[in-house]
Order: structure tokens, then sequence, then C-alpha cells
């Protein structure tokens, strides 16, 4: 009798800890899934419609598509990654120190990127099909051409990139056929395929003189180097013109390119084109952009005299705008462009600045 007395007692005690255990883990699942489910068509399809098909798309620069549910869930623990991490989509600005407001900030908020995060924790669902957003018009994405239809396509010659070997560094000269000075709206590198891509670390585009030596267009003549036109990097591409402004370029010029190319495994022909939108013939722009590349040992040198005013703030005003850029990183070049708002507010604060001081050196 004792021995059954005492199993019954441990039959009682198994039975309280699967009680208690069973009680714990129901209490514990509703923390888990608090709140409404988290799906792809409803809560996350939108957010990357919004912040990041512009480049996760079928032929665009990144490495797959998130167009749809099939697409992304494979990704789904690479997204909550590079999202919390706020490496994706790339913004890298301190969220809490400067200047906030950008024209092109495709940063998430905090709210999207706990939606995702959620998503993910709770098992990337699906969803119902009737939630999930419209898929944006493909005409009004950016696909070849961001700037439109150019009014002037220049096509580089080919390089051949060897499978293996160093990074390699040069130029590339082809004709603009411009028989006229015109002033550029808009302007765009475009590297022509998904394989050059692969290749193309950066790219710089100038205008030179059609009987300038090979070693003009990457500003190693110095003041005999060619005009900087446009920059392509992977995440840094076309440049607008806003009215009022814009870039001459002279008639009968050359186009050329100096590059940084690095080998991938694989022999690739590095295709890579200019295109440019003209303002209309006899347009002249208020402000005129001019740039030149400074800090190299033969580059031109920057002076100031003393016991003078500095110049005023035209790399301030420029083209009306005002850029930053981001620190460099092989393999994203991002830039940021301010609100015209803030700009003002920046430009005005520089022009106080200056009646309150001499600027003397």
């Amino acid at each position: 009798m004792k021995s059954q007395r005492f199993a019954s007692i441990g039959l009682a005690a198994i039975a309280l800890i699967v009680m208690v255990a069973t009680t714990v883990t129901f209490g514990q699942a509703p923390t888990a899934s608090a709140g409404p489910q988290v799906t792809f068509t409803k809560d996350v399809a939108p957010i990357l419609y919004k912040n990041c098909i512009r480049c996760h798309r079928p032929g665009e620069i990144a490495p797959m598509s998130l167009f749809t549910y099939e697409d992304a869930r494979p990704w789904a623990a690479s997204m909550k990654n590079r999202v919390s991490k706020r490496e994706m989509p790339p913004w890298y600005l301190d969220k809490n120190i400067g200047i906030q407001k950008y024209k092109n900030d495709p940063s998430l908020s905090d709210t999207e990127i706990a939606t995702i995060v959620k998503w993910v924790d709770t098992g990337s669902v699906k969803g119902n099909m009737t939630d999930m957003p419209k898929l944006p018009d493909m005409d009004e994405l950016p696909s070849v051409w961001r700037i439109g239809t150019p009014d002037v396509v220049v096509k580089y010659p080919a390089y051949h990139m060897p499978a293996a070997g160093p990074d390699l560094y040069g130029t590339l000269t082809a004709p603009f056929g411009t028989t006229e000075d015109r002033y550029i709206k808009a302007i765009q590198t475009r590297v022509v395929d998904i394989p050059s891509r692969k290749i193309v670390h950066h790219a710089l585009s100038f205008a030179v003189p059609p009987n300038a030596d090979a070693d003009l267009g990457d500003d190693s003549g110095g003041n005999q180097g060619g005009d900087f036109l446009i920059e392509y990097a992977s995440g840094k591409n076309a440049t607008f013109y806003e009215e009022g402004s814009g870039q001459m370029l002279p008639a009968g010029m050359n186009a050329r390119v100096s590059y940084h190319l690095h080998s991938i495994g694989e022999q690739v022909d590095a295709k890579i084109e200019l295109g440019i939108v003209f303002w209309p013939k006899g347009y002249v722009p208020k402000h005129r952009t001019w740039s030149k590349q400074l800090g190299q040992e033969s580059a031109a040198d920057l002076d100031i005299p003393a016991n003078k005013n500095n110049p005023d703030s035209k790399n301030w005003v420029g083209a009306g705008t005002g850029r930053t850029i981001d620190e460099m990183g092989f393999s994203w070049i991002g830039w940021y462009d301010i609100t015209n708002d803030e700009y003002k507010t920046l430009l005005a604060e520089r022009k106080a600045a200056q009646t309150r001081t001499s600027n003397d050196n």
C-alpha cells in the first residue's frame, strides 16, 4: 500500500508539472503573436514597392527581385538582418544628427523596419492576395534611361576584361557628335548589362577637346584636364538640373570615360554609355555648373588670396541646390540631395554668417 501511495503522489506531481508547463506555454503564445498578423500582401509589399523595387526588380542592379511573395520569401531572414541594421535600403546618414530632410531618401521608418522584422519573426506569412497592392506601373519606374529619352547617346568602345588579374584603370573615348553649344538638363552614365555591372566599380565621364591626349579626362592634367560631367558607381547615377541651372557642353567635344574595373572570374566586355538631355536651343541658365577634382598631386591648385573676402557661396549656390556625398565604399557610393527648403535655410544661415565676420584669411 505504501508503494502505491508514493506512486500516486508521483503521478500527481507529474500531472502538476505537465499542467504548469502547459499553462506557461499557452501563456507565452499570445505574446509572440500579439497584435494583428503581419502578412506580406497587406503589410510588407507596400513597403517594398515604395522603397525597394527601384533596384530590386528584374534587370536592375540588385541581386534579386522583390516583386512577389515568391521572390521575397527565400530572402526573409536576410531582409530582416539588413533592414534592422539600416544597411538596406542604402542610406548611411545618422538619423540623430544634422539634416534629415532629403529629396532622395529611401530609408525606412522605425515602424516600417518593425513591420518587416515582425513579419519574419512570425513565420513570413503570405496573406490574402486581395490585400496585395497593385504592382507599380513599369513605365513610371526608372528603367534603361532614368533621365527619359536622351537627345544624345554616346557609346564608349567596349573594354575586354580578363577573368583574372589586377584592377584596371584607364580611359575610353567617343565623339558627342554635337555641332553647337548646348546646356545639359539631365545626364546619366549607363552600364549596359549585368556582366558589365559586376566589373565596373566606377566610371567618370568628361568632355575633352578632339585633339586631347589620352591623359586628359581624369584631371591628371591639372588645369588642362577635361570638363567633368558625371560619375557612375553602384548607388550613384543620373544628375538632373533644375530650372535655371545647367552645364555647358561646347560644340565638337569628345566624351571620355575614366574607368575602374575589377575581374570576377569570367571574361566580360565592359559596355558603358552616356546619355544627355539638353535644355531647348537658346536656353541660357542663370546658374552654370563647373566641377573640378581637387586634392590630387597633379590636380589644379585652389588659391584663396590673403586679406580679401573669401569667394561667395558659389560652391553652395551651384545649380541652386545643395548636395553632400557619401563616404567611399567599394560596393555602394551614394549621395544626399537636401530639399529646396533645407537648402534655402542653410544658404541664408551661411550668408548671415558672412555679414557677421570679415572672412579674412
